[in-house]
C-alpha cells in the first residue's frame, strides 16, 4: 500500500498600494490570506496559500526656503519620507541624498524628487519655482577699505546673475587700475599690490541681463581711509 499525502504550499509576498500580485492566474491588490485548492500529481487534495502584505506608499515632502529668486541662483531643496532619492530638474536627473543644491537656470523651474522606502515603495513630490532677471544695480558713492569688514570693497549692490559682466576702475589720469568679470568680486582699494591713494576714482560697468536687457553705468567713487 502506498500512502500519499496532501500538500500545503505557502507563498509570502509584498506589494505597494497601487500594485498587483499575480498568483495562480489571479491578480491580487488587497492584503490578506488567499487559499487555492488543487489536486497534486498523486491525486491528493492539496492547498496553495498566498499571504499578501500591501505596504503604504511613502509620503514624500519637498521643501525649501522660499524667497524672491533671481535666475541662475542656486537653491537648496530638502526632501523627507524615504531612504533613497532621485532628483529631476530642468531635464536633468541626479541620484543623491535627501537634499540637492539646484541651479535655477530657467525663469520657470520644475523640481521633482522621487523617493523609495525600505519596502521598495515609491512616491514623488514636485514644485515649480519662478525666477526673475534681477537687473537692478546700485552703485555706492564711497567706500573705506580699512579691513574693518564694513565697505571694504567697491562693487555694485545687486542680487542678480548677469550673463555678461565687465567692471572697470580708473584713476584720475585715466589709467585702468582694476577690472572684474565676476559680479561677486569688487575692488579692494589697491593698485599693483599697494593701497591706492585716497580720492575720487571713476568706474565703468557694462552688463547683459538674462532677459536681454543691457546696462551701462558710469560714475565716480570716493576712496576713504
Amino acid at each position: 500500500i502506498e500512502i500519499n499525502y496532501n500538500r500545503k504550499d505557502t507563498t509570502y509576498a509584498n506589494i505597494c498600494i497601487g500594485d498587483k500580485y499575480t498568483y495562480n492566474g489571479n491578480d491580487y491588490t488587497e492584503p490578506g490570506y488567499f487559499a487555492h485548492r488543487y489536486y497534486s500529481s498523486k491525486g491528493c487534495d492539496s492547498l496553495s496559500v498566498l499571504k499578501l502584505v500591501v505596504h503604504d506608499l511613502p509620503k514624500i515632502n519637498l521643501y525649501f526656503d522660499e524667497a524672491d529668486f533671481c535666475i541662475y541662483d542656486t537653491v537648496r531643496f530638502n526632501a523627507s519620507g524615504a531612504t533613497q532619492y532621485t532628483w529631476q530638474y530642468n531635464n536633468l536627473t541626479k541620484d543623491g541624498d535627501n537634499f540637492a543644491n539646484i541651479p535655477l537656470s530657467n525663469f520657470e523651474n520644475t523640481i521633482r524628487v522621487t523617493g523609495i522606502d525600505n519596502n521598495s515603495c515609491v512616491d514623488s513630490a514636485m514644485v515649480t519655482v519662478d525666477t526673475r532677471a534681477c537687473c537692478e544695480m546700485d552703485m555706492p558713492n564711497a567706500f573705506s577699505p580699512n579691513g574693518d569688514g564694513l565697505n571694504d570693497y567697491f562693487k555694485p549692490v545687486a542680487k542678480g546673475n548677469p550673463l555678461v559682466y565687465n567692471f572697470y576702475i580708473y584713476n584720475r589720469m585715466g589709467q585702468k587700475i582694476f577690472q572684474s568679470s565676476n559680479i561677486d568680486k569688487g575692488w579692494d582699494g589697491t593698485y599693483n599690490g599697494a593701497p591706492a591713494e585716497m580720492g575720487v576714482y571713476h568706474f565703468w560697468l557694462v552688463t547683459d541681463c538674462a532677459n536681454g536687457e543691457k546696462k551701462k553705468l558710469k560714475g565716480d567713487v570716493t576712496l576713504i581711509r
